[in-house]
């Protein structure tokens, strides 16, 4: 007697090979979309401790600048100005000098480089911008700049120590200007400046401009300096799948366009702008009465 064997049809079979391909798609779908939002997630929380943390302890370190000074007007020739812009303000380094442009960048605008000074009057030990002690009545100059290789780059701090009014020389081992330097800001395409300076007389206003344009006016036409516009475009960790990064930014009502191989990577980017009053550069305006 002979026994039958049953099987799946062609057509049975056909179907049921649809149909797992289409199980799996959609499983591998999910995957990627879980993939994806976990990166998002990710460079997004990179860019908000950026913002939280990274560029509100900029501006705190920036307040910081003239702290200390006998002369609260700051100019291109002010004696331990809180704004180092030349050797009349700090004989150091021409390099180690806040300056328009010059600095590495992943945009077609060169990044700017933001030197201030300060003297530690708290009557108590503070911590520079590297993490060093710094003694009371010592006078601290910090450097912001960028740092890296294209298109890896970050925001970068160099601190160094005067002791008393010796400007002869530098303090010596980590503390000294330009020995060493640390990652301030993770993940930064660009970083900007401008100087704010405020008109004297009975309407005064504040006018921002580039420190180049700035040291170019003379110190003799040169209002005092009052406060300092920051701005960065920051960019996530993170590369994310599928996805066409913006390439243009605005920064200061300038567009900024990614360029080399920071344009190809697709991350989450944010621009972030403050603008930092000095509260140790204070006009002071004075008015009479007849």
């Amino acid at each position: 007697m002979n026994s039958r064997q049953q099987g799946f049809t062609f057509i049975e079979l056909m179907i049921s090979l649809v149909l797992g391909l289409i199980i799996s798609a959609a499983v591998m779908q999910v995957y990627i979309m879980s993939v994806r939002t976990n990166t998002i997630q990710a460079s997004s929380s990179n860019l908000q401790n950026t913002s939280v943390f990274g560029f509100q302890s900029l501006e705190h370190n920036i307040r910081l600048a003239n702290l200390g000074n006998d002369t609260t007007s700051i100019k291109s020739d002010t004696g331990f100005g809180g704004i180092v812009l030349t050797r009349n303000n700090l004989p150091i380094e021409g390099d180690f000098l806040t300056r328009s442009g010059g600095g590495v960048t992943n945009t077609n605008v060169r990044s700017d480089q933001l030197t201030i000074s300060y003297r530690n009057i708290s009557g108590r030990t503070m911590s520079d911008c590297e993490g060093n002690n710094v003694p009371d009545g010592t006078l601290v100059v910090e450097r912001y700049f960028m740092s890296g290789t294209v298109p890896n780059l970050h925001l970068h701090c160099d601190s160094g120590h005067f002791t008393g009014n010796n400007l002869g020389g530098l303090a010596n081992g980590s503390a000294r200007l330009g020995a060493g330097d640390v990652e301030f800001i993770s993940n930064v395409d660009q970083f900007r400046i401008l100087l704010g300076m405020q008109t004297e007389g009975n309407n005064p206003q504040i006018t921002f401009l580039s420190p180049q344009a700035y040291v170019n006016l003379g110190a003799g036409s040169q209002d005092p300096i009052v406060a300092v516009r920051l701005g960065i475009v920051s960019r996530g960790g993170t590369a994310i799948l599928g996805e066409e990064g913006a390439t243009q930014f605005q920064i200061f009502g300038e567009t900024n366009t990614l360029i080399g191989n920071a344009a190809n990577n697709a991350q989450v980017r944010g621009v972030y702008e403050s603008n930092v009053l000095l509260r140790n550069a204070r006009v002071v305006h004075t008015t009479g009465r007849d």
